[in-house]
């Protein structure tokens, strides 16, 4: 019976119902919502870490190591070579402090999923630096230009004066090394599914699938002599000898060997080339991120613009004299320079320092190793060489006569200074170019006084 004041129970049923539907919803946007934020957060983390330690050599600068990359951030330390180019060093960029590692002469640093890799030029190997521990052996004999990509170690092995082979090596130590490429070639550059070389028989730079130079280069050609292009069907990317090869969105930036060395960049969509910012004359080429580095070679200063060509900033002012070797790591920039120091008499003395700056130019340490705290030379006012010599030292930082990128084949391979030097890519003419000899044609990476060869 119904008073009157009792609910009619369906009614009662339909509200509960409606309720719980309601909370229902809630519930459901509450964790659509913190599924969406967790997606984001691992998106993001995702993101940060790929740039920090899943970046390929590559991407921090592949022209790091034409430039010798004299040393390679992990961290808060910098792993390095001296001045000088004898011992291997560990600094703390922070606080300036050295640790020696070992008295051995070590170039091409490269920081790769949170892992220093470097060649020692002492030993020929290239190896993987291990915290307190014998380093792993990756690949043995000579090794130039190494570029990480994916689980493998790129670089070039000289083979004769006019250039070399490329090899790849696992990552894991296995040692199993493959051919790349049995074409003679001064340089080369790994992009996705592509390999660029610099072909100087043809005097161009020429692509092919890195898939095809695998499957065609795995076993020699019958007959023993070196494959050329076009038993590969490569394609000729343009005709010209280019040095500090850089690639990126989709453009083709390089020192031009036969315009004393200006920056030129290439587009592939128009097919054309042209001066980049109307013509500058360079050393240390080097791009990474949306920006350009080089050092110009009527002041010697280190200098960074957008690609587009705006925004030149001069990032060493008058702090710094003659800036050599320009790497780019972890976002920071990492040279050598020339400190001027005025004693009590006021003579003029130069101090030779590794200088590590923030990405803005803003010095965050001077590190001057012991060897090089006696040391007063000037760098060279010549001009940048790519490539690599059989003299007894390859000098990416500074020498009386020259100022030269590579690796040495004889005892060691100096990314710092000496005080004379043998050219590593070019010959001692008096040109001022990257890459190239003393004659009329410009060879990138080729020493025509002396053999390219280990033998």
């Amino acid at each position: 019976m119904n008073y009157g004041n009792e609910e009619d129970p369906k009614i009662t049923d339909e509200s509960e119902g409606n309720n719980l539907n309601e909370t229902s919803k809630k519930h459901s946007i509450k964790r659509a919502v913190i599924i969406s934020c967790i997606c984001l957060l691992v998106i993001a983390a995702a993101i940060f870490f790929s740039k920090v330690l899943f970046f390929s050599s590559a991407e921090n600068g592949l022209c790091n190591n034409y430039n010798s990359s004299i040393g390679s951030i992990k961290g808060d330390y910098l792993y390095h070579s001296s001045v000088d180019s004898i011992a291997f060093y560990k600094t703390n960029i922070k606080t300036g402090k050295s640790e020696l590692i070992s008295k051995e002469s070590v170039s091409f640093f490269t920081t790769y999923k949170g892992n220093v890799y470097y060649f020692n030029n002492t030993t020929s190997k290239y190896l993987k630096y291990n915290e307190g521990a014998k380093p792993t052996e990756i690949s043995s004999g000579l090794c130039y230009y190494p570029q990480i990509v994916g689980n493998y170690v790129y670089y070039l092995t000289p083979k004769s004066k006019y250039g070399g082979v490329v090899y790849r090596s696992p990552l894991d130590g296995s040692k199993t090394t493959e051919t790349v490429l049995d074409v003679i070639c001064s340089s080369f550059y790994v992009k996705g599914k592509d390999l660029y070389y610099m072909d100087m028989d043809l005097g161009a730079l020429v692509k092919v699938p890195l898939k095809t130079a695998l499957a065609t280069c795995a076993k020699p050609k019958k007959d023993g002599t070196n494959r050329i292009s076009s038993d590969l069907k490569a394609i000729v990317v343009f005709e010209g000898y280019a040095a500090n090869i850089n690639i990126t969105n989709d453009k083709i930036y390089y020192l031009d060997a036969n315009k004393s060395n200006k920056i030129v960049v290439y587009d592939p969509l128009s097919d054309t080339s042209k001066d980049f910012n109307f013509g500058i004359n360079a050393r240390y080429l080097n791009v990474s991120g949306d920006y350009l580095y080089y050092v110009n070679t009527s002041d010697k200063h280190l200098y960074r613009t957008k690609l587009d060509g705006s925004d030149i900033t001069d990032l060493t002012g008058s702090a710094y004299a003659n800036v050599a070797g320009i790497c780019i790591t972890q976002g920071k920039q990492v040279y050598f320079a020339l400190v001027e120091i005025v004693d009590k008499d006021l003579n003029k003395n130069y101090k030779s320092v590794i200088v590590v700056a923030d990405k803005k130019g803003k010095t965050i340490n001077e590190i001057s190793t012991p060897e090089s705290e006696n040391s007063n030379y000037a760098p060279s006012q010549g001009g940048s060489k790519a490539g690599a010599s059989t003299g007894s030292s390859a000098n990416a930082g500074a020498s009386a006569s020259s100022t030269n990128t590579g690796a040495s084949t004889g005892s060691s391979a100096n990314t710092g200074a000496s005080a004379s030097s043998t050219n590593t890519g070019a010959s001692a003419g008096s040109s001022a170019n990257a890459g190239t000899s003393g004659n009329k044609s410009a060879n990138t990476g080729i020493e025509e006084k002396s053999d390219f060869s280990d033998d």
